[in-house]
């Protein structure tokens, strides 16, 4: 069967620039910082998916020298709730100043995705404390539109290290998903994977 590898994708330039095997009976959570170590990532954006959504993760990114933007789930219950209770308790007027929208036409559909940033100040003291290296977090809301067919809606939640408008964290994000459809689509398309 195949190994489970870990991947450092570089968005620009698609191109991997690293991997890393994920050891028998381990898990993604343990290869992360293993690979991390072996690349300079001084300067640059990390994205990672919920997986990847540790505080000693995002520690040791911060202390090589980078940024990062992670995918927040169920795996963080008290990060998640405190999140998604922060975006509700801002609301409406002040979140839509803090937003920038991109619509996406292609696969005959139509994806708007709203972005929406706010500052860590805006977390429960004692998640800030959890957390240091979080600087802002983040609201992804996707609508897509497809002829013939019921709108889908999803929300998803990130945490950041970088202190930018929501349009540059839109383009973080939407560049994360480069690995998902320049690499690991070819690895399991073509090569079965």
């Amino acid at each position: 069967s195949a190994k489970h590898i870990v991947h450092a994708w570089c968005s620009e330039l698609k191109l991997c620039i690293g991997q890393y095997e994920v050891a028998e009976k381990s898990n993604e959570i343990k290869a992360i910082p293993q690979l991390l170590d072996l690349l300079d990532i001084s300067g640059c954006i990390v994205t990672i998916d919920a997986m990847g959504c540790q505080r000693a993760i995002t520690e040791q990114i911060v202390e090589k020298g980078a940024d990062f933007v992670i995918g927040v789930k169920e795996n963080q219950p008290n990060l998640r709730k405190a999140i998604e209770t922060t975006f509700e308790r801002i609301g409406g007027a002040r979140l839509a100043e803090l937003s920038a929208t991109h619509e996406n036409k292609g696969h005959s559909r139509i994806e708007n995705r709203t972005c929406i940033v706010v500052g860590c100040e805006e977390l429960p003291e004692e998640i800030r404390k959890l957390w240091p290296a979080v600087k802002s977090i983040v609201k992804l809301i996707s609508i897509r539109k497809s002829k013939g067919s019921q709108d889908e809606f999803e929300s998803r939640f990130y945490i950041s290290s970088c202190s930018v408008d929501a349009k540059q964290m839109g383009k973080y994000i939407r560049q994360h998903w480069s690995v998902e459809n320049s690499l690991h689509w070819v690895l399991d398309v073509s090569f079965l994977e």
